[in-house]
Order: C-alpha cells, then sequence, then structure tokens
C-alpha cells in the first residue's frame, strides 16, 4: 500500500482592501505597485515599492506584508517573519497577516505557534478555508490524524468552496486505514468538480487499498499521473506493484523504471524493479537490481547508524560540558565534526564550550556556522547575539537577537541581551522595551535591572528607576 503523499498546499496572503491602507494616496499607490510585481515574480521591483511605501507611511500592514512575502519568495524565512509579525502587531484583527504568521511559522517548524495563530484565524474568520487546509496539514505531521480529520470536517460542514478540502481529507482517510470512507469522498467530489489529479490520486489508492477492488486502481492512478501529481515517482511505484500482482510485467517494467529514475535512492525501488525483470525473464538485470537494492540498503543501514552515534557523542560531549571538563568536551566535538563537518548541533555545542573556555572570537565564528547549516533554530542566533555583544558590536549583536525573538518571541534571555545592545546604541525607550519584556518573562538578574533602571532615567521616569535600582540592591544583597 503506498503511504499517504504529502499534497503542496499553496495558501496566498490577500491584499487588504484600499480603504483599509490607512496611508497617503501615494503610499498606497505604492503598495497596488508593489503587489502587481509580486505577481510576476519581479521579487527587486516588489521590495523596492513596499520600501518605499514604508518610508512614506511606517505603519503600512499591507507593506510590511508584501516585504515578507518578498522575503519568503527569496528563502529568508526568518525576516519575512519578522516582518509578518510587525504588521500583526500594527493590525492584530487581520486575518490575511494572521494566516501569514502561521504559514511562515509552520515552514519554519514551530508547529505550535503555527497552531495557536491558526486558532485566532478561525475567531477573525471562520469562513477562511486556506487556515483549515494548513490546521489540519500541520496536524498530520504531529500524528494527530483524528484532529486533522475533525478539522476538515467542520470545514466542509460550512460548505466552504473549492475542492482543496475533500482532497486532503481523503488523503488523510488513507492514512487513517478508512479507505472505504476515503472512496466515497472521492467519487463524490470527482462528480461535484471534475477530474482532479489528487482526486483521482486518492481514489486510486482508495481502490488498492480494499484487496476486492486493487485491480479497479489502475485506471484512475494512470489518470492522476497525466493530470499531474506531486511525487509521481511513488504513484509509478504503485502501478508497477499492481501491474505485476496482475501478471503484466512488461508493463510493471515501464512503471518501475520511471520510479526508479525520480527516486534513484530508495532501495524499494529497485527491489520491485528486480522482481519484475525476473518475472519478464531478464536474469542478468534482475541481479542488477538487486545489487543496486543491497547497496542502497546498507548505505541507509549505515546513515542511520552514523545518526545513532553522533546523536550518542553528542550527549557524550554535553555530559562533559556541564562537569566543567571543557577542554574534554571541545576534543569530543572536534571528532564529531571530523565525521560530519556539518552537523549544525555540534558547532552549537561546540561554540558554547569555546565561550566558556573565553575565547569569543572562536565561539562567534561556530555560532554563526550552526546557524548558516541551520538557521531556523532559535539558539545559534541566540549565542551570536551574545557573543557579538560580548565582542562590543552592539548593532550586529541586535540584528541577531532580533532574529532569535522572531523565532521564539518567548525567548526572555534574548530580550534581556536586546535590552544592553539597545542601551549601547544610545536608544533607551527601545532598551527599556526588551527589558521589560525579559522581567514579563521570567528572566530577572542584578544586571537587567541595573540596565533597566539607566534606561528608564535616560527616559526621564525617575520614580520607576528608583524602583528597579531598589530592586537590584535587593538581588545584589541575596545571599549567594
Amino acid at each position: 500500500m503506498l503511504p499517504a503523499l504529502v499534497l503542496a498546499v499553496s495558501i496566498a496572503v490577500a491584499l487588504p482592501a484600499q480603504g483599509q491602507l490607512g496611508t497617503s494616496d501615494l503610499a498606497s499607490q505604492r503598495i497596488a505597485e508593489g503587489f502587481q510585481a509580486l505577481e510576476v515574480d519581479d521579487l527587486e521591483g516588489a521590495a523596492g515599492l513596499f520600501r518605499e511605501a514604508l518610508a512614506l507611511a511606517p505603519d503600512a500592514e499591507p507593506a510590511l506584508l508584501g516585504l515578507s512575502q518578498v522575503f519568503e519568495r527569496q528563502g529568508n524565512l526568518v525576516e519575512a517573519l519578522a516582518l509578518a509579525r510587525r504588521a500583526l502587531d500594527i493590525v492584530p484583527a487581520s486575518p490575511p497577516t494572521t494566516l501569514a504568521v502561521a504559514r511562515l511559522l509552520a515552514r519554519l517548524g514551530d508547529s505550535t505557534q503555527a497552531l495557536e495563530n491558526l486558532a485566532r484565524l478561525k475567531a477573525l474568520d471562520p469562513e477562511e478555508k486556506q487556515g483549515y487546509l494548513l490546521s489540519a496539514l500541520l496536524l498530520r505531521d504531529l500524528a494527530r490524524r483524528d484532529e486533522a480529520i475533525e478539522v476538515l470536517e467542520e470545514a466542509l460542514a460550512r460548505d466552504l468552496p473549492g475542492p482543496q478540502l475533500e482532497e486532503e481529507l481523503a488523503m488523510l482517510l488513507l492514512a487513517a486505514d478508512r479507505p472505504g470512507e476515503a472512496r466515497r469522498l472521492a467519487e463524490e467530489a470527482l462528480t461535484e468538480y471534475g477530474e482532479r489529479a489528487s482526486l483521482q490520486l486518492a481514489l486510486g489508492l482508495a481502490l488498492a487499498a480494499d484487496p476486492t477492488s486493487r485491480g479497479e486502481a489502475v485506471p484512475p492512478l494512470e489518470r492522476a499521473l497525466e493530470l499531474g501529481i506531486h511525487e509521481p515517482g511513488r504513484v509509478h511505484l504503485e502501478l508497477g506493484s499492481l501491474l505485476l500482482e496482475a501478471g503484466r510485467p512488461e508493463e510493471a517494467l515501464e512503471h518501475f523504471s520511471t520510479a526508479a529514475e525520480l527516486m534513484p535512492d530508495t532501495p524499494e525501488v529497485f527491489y520491485k524493479l528486480g522482481a519484475a525483470q525476473r518475472a519478464a525473464g531478464d536474469a542478468t538485470a534482475a541481479r542488477q537490481s538487486l545489487i543496486r537494492f543491497q547497496e542502497l540498503k546498507g548505505q541507509r543501514e549505515q546513515q542511520e547508524r552514523l545518526d545513532l552515534e553522533i546523536g550518542t557523542a553528542l550527549n557524550e560531549a554535553q555530559a562533559l560540558a556541564t562537569a566543567n571538563r571543557l577542554t574534554e568536551a571541545l576534543e569530543s566535538a572536534g571528532k564529531i565534526l571530523a565525521d560530519d563537518p556539518d552537523e549544525a548541533r555540534t558547532y552549537t555545542l561546540r561554540a558554547k564550550i569555546l565561550y566558556s573556555l573565553r575565547r569569543p572570537e572562536d565561539a562567534l565564528a561556530d555560532a554563526v556556522r550552526a546557524r548558516q547549516l541551520d538557521p531556523t533554530r532559535v539558539e545559534p542566533h541566540y549565542l551570536e547575539g551574545m557573543f557579538l555583544l560580548h565582542l562590543s558590536r552592539p548593532e550586529e549583536a541586535r540584528a541577531a537577537l532580533l532574529q532569535a525573538v522572531t523565532l521564539d518571541p518567548n525567548l526572555g534571555e534574548a530580550h534581556e541581551l536586546l535590552g544592553g545592545a539597545a542601551a549601547k546604541l544610545g536608544r533607551p525607550l527601545e532598551a527599556a522595551s526588551h527589558f521589560e519584556r525579559a522581567l514579563e518573562l521570567g528572566v530577572d538578574g542584578p544586571g537587567l535591572r541595573l540596565g533597566y533602571a539607566a534606561a528608564l532615567e535616560s527616559l526621564g521616569r525617575l520614580d520607576e528607576s528608583v524602583q528597579q535600582m531598589d530592586a537590584y540592591r535587593r538581588l545584589v544583597r541575596r545571599p549567594q
């Protein structure tokens, strides 16, 4: 049985109506032109137009959202999320912006925050179909399949237009081993919406999952390929298996050969290809396919062993660092990188060890490398900012730390450091805001209180500054 395929979902962010812009006529014009440039994939032109609009109206939510889309298409998801969140701060009740934030969080791997934003989206606009789709996909990926099915059934109960909901629900029902329901849903949707590749795929897979109807699965699966689907290699593999079972090895060979071209590193493909070649009387080719199957299987097992060994070695190096055996921990991390020079977690660990060894420049280099290898993780951004601040490079530190709080707005330690960076840059209002946020998130300490007091004093908020100095004195008087 072919596993449920991942279906790509394109979720567009709508441009708010012109009456909602609240900007000057010129800014509104630049925003409209920016979205027109986006429609034709002129990313540089769109970015320039959105920036012009923001220069005219810094709080123009649609311009921030448009610029966020530019960064997203360029692959800079962290900056895209920062802009989308800024837009949401300006208009918290904006459904398009809430959806954009949720989508970016999902792409960055933060399913929990993404689902929280999607719950808010449903409250803001219960008719927004894309919110249901994205929620279902996230829940599916979190192995919460029953909840994903419930979400899509709720959406269908609202009679939301379009076949995407049926397509996704049919695939989820298949994954939940409910092929009868998936078949009925796919057949009804095909009747209502006409031929669609994903619905033909769902119908074919549902038929293939039932031993009494496997022979009927070939036509809809072939039609799905003709119409164009995501991950066609796996459908060719399933079709080859069905045809081989039906005693049609020559036709099966065509599909297995195509699957081998599309998925050249998948052991199962070559095992099935060899079986079809043997059934077709080509023993020599069958032996070659079996050899390739054994090679790929061995490579996969070796990679699994390597991943396990790296995880174990990382745990051991972390234990050494925790025990303050820093030199040994550093040597252990170096050995891991010798085997796998692109292991981001190891660079992160080594950066912390080097910093503890009072080698901040080397620590910074490793934090930067970890961030380059895995820009979606919070810790490398945070460490980079901390090290830059230690090296008296507050502007660069601020940029790195802003990336960290974009990925995790509740990282109080990053807000504390951002307060310090802003203070060094002569921005007391920004510093006070970050110090206050750090305290709200449960971070406290003499340095934070002292910095907060200084920022408040610079702002002329003397009574509050005195309160923070009192808190500072209480902290430094605590028994150590």
